[in-house]
Formats: structure tokens, C-alpha cells, sequence
């Protein structure tokens, strides 16, 4: 059986089939009069222009998300014609045949699965991408009777998501046992240890104290009065004790003062 080329409409096709509706069918919101309607736009069939009119020109098609007024003609457009989405396109008013069947199908279907993944399913799931491809309505068909290719298109997108960056893995949860000890470490290594000494801060080193008197007036001593040892009670051991002469000549003194240290 040969395939039919899929051909896009164009403006002059969609005007044809607006005149033939038009002409064959007036008056009528759900038109039935397709082969008679067909004869009047080359090269289509019956079907072409049947979906053509409910999909696009039957009503001004709305995008986006679906209002919940939209969702209860599309339940009752299913009720009175079934999966016939052509005709329960027309019931809709806002959508295309396209439209319902996804939504009936993807969201609205009370038989669709919607139990939680497990990881044995999981597991399938990666195994059938990689055999038979991005595949859904197939993949689910096979291995998954009952849910839907959007859930697993999903499923497999943050599965492969969370795989490819570890930071979005979860924190393992710590045990009551782990948690109190990482706490008393914690603890410890906050609190100071009793043994350590605290630091003390080292003060700074006292400045001199500058003497409030005049060094030349201390002096002026009376050198006669002073008992100075005699030459000849003097001993080798207090000869090295006495310090050389010292010159006084940078604190005003000309002469030489020998100091001798007596033993008292």
C-alpha cells in the first residue's frame, strides 16, 4: 500500500474548502457532507478536508492551557461522540481535533495510570530508550499499558536530569546517634579547653622616666670629703674590682674620678 505525501494546505486550498462548505453544507455548524465537499478542492480527500475544517477553521483555535469550561465540553463531547475528534473538536469550539485527542489522552482519560514510579520501572524505562528510542506512545504501549507518553517522556527527563548532576542528589539523613556525636564534636571543638591558659595580651614596654633634675647640679660633690681608700691598704683583688678611670669631660667635669667600692 503506497503511502499518501503529506502536503501542508495553502491559502487557495483553505479558501476552496470555506466556498465548498459553504455551498454543499450552509447553515450547518458540524458539516457531514464531505464527499460532495471534497469535489470541489483538487487533489484532497474527503478525510483532508473533514480534519482541515474542525482543526482550523471551525472555530478560532485557542493555545495554551485549557480553561476548565474547555475541559467539560471535551468530556462531553466525548460522552456523545467517543474518540470521533473530529466532531468532538466541533463540541469544544475552542480547540482542534489534535488538541482534544492529546488532552483526553494526556490528562482528562480516567484510566490512565498515575501511580508513582518505582525504581524497577525506572530501570525499564532507560532500557526501552535505549532500545527502541524516544518512542513514547510506543514505549508505553509495550511496557507501560495504561500510562502515557507524556509521563514517561517526563519520567525519563528527570531521571536523566538528576544522573547527570550529583549536586542534585539528596543529603544522606543522619542517624540520632550521628547527629548527637557530630554535635558534641562540635561542642568540643567550640567551647575552650579548661587546661589551655588564656592568652595575655603583652603590655607595652614603660618609656623612661626623664629625671626632673639637672645632671651637671648632682654633680657638684666635695671631692676632699669624701674617705678615700688609702694606696696602701689596697689589694690586688679590689685592684680588679676598681674600674679604669672614667672621664666626665662629655658631663662637665675636667678631672678624672677614680670610684672605689668599699666593703662595708
Amino acid at each position: 500500500m503506497l503511502c499518501r505525501e503529506h502536503r501542508s494546505w495553502t491559502a487557495k486550498e483553505d479558501q476552496l474548502l470555506r466556498e465548498a462548505v459553504a455551498k454543499e453544507d450552509p447553515d450547518n455548524p458540524n458539516p457531514s457532507k464531505w464527499h460532495a465537499i471534497s469535489e470541489h478542492v483538487p487533489n484532497r480527500t474527503n478525510k483532508d478536508c473533514r480534519k482541515r475544517w474542525f482543526a482550523k477553521m471551525a472555530s478560532d483555535v485557542v493555545k495554551g492551557g485549557w480553561a476548565p469550561e474547555e475541559d467539560e465540553r471535551l468530556v462531553k463531547g466525548i460522552e456523545r461522540y467517543g474518540t470521533r475528534w473530529s466532531l468532538v473538536a466541533s463540541v469544544v469550539q475552542t480547540r482542534n481535533s489534535d488538541q482534544c485527542a492529546k488532552r483526553w489522552t494526556d490528562t482528562l482519560n480516567p484510566a490512565i495510570d498515575r501511580t508513582t514510579w518505582t525504581p524497577e520501572a525506572d530501570e525499564s524505562l532507560l532500557q526501552a530508550v535505549n532500545e527502541h528510542g524516544k518512542v513514547w506512545t510506543k514505549i508505553v504501549k509495550i511496557y507501560f499499558p495504561g500510562r502515557t507518553g507524556l509521563s514517561a517522556k517526563n519520567r525519563y527527563n528527570s531521571i536523566t536530569r538528576f544522573n547527570a548532576d550529583p549536586s542534585r542528589a539528596r543529603p544522606r539523613r543522619k542517624s540520632p546517634e550521628n547527629a548527637r556525636y557530630s554535635s558534641e564534636r562540635k561542642t568540643e571543638s567550640v567551647s575552650p579547653s579548661p587546661s589551655a591558659s588564656p592568652a595575655i595580651p603583652s603590655a607595652p614596654l614603660p618609656r623612661p622616666i626623664q629625671p626632673p633634675f639637672s645632671l651637671e647640679s648632682s654633680l657638684s660633690y666635695d671631692y676632699d670629703s669624701i674617705g678615700w681608700p688609702s694606696s696602701s691598704s689596697s689589694t690586688a683583688e679590689d685592684d680588679t674590682i676598681f674600674n679604669p678611670p672614667v672621664h666626665m669631660t662629655s658631663l662637665g667635669v675636667v678631672s678624672d674620678i677614680r670610684v672605689g667600692l668599699t666593703n662595708t
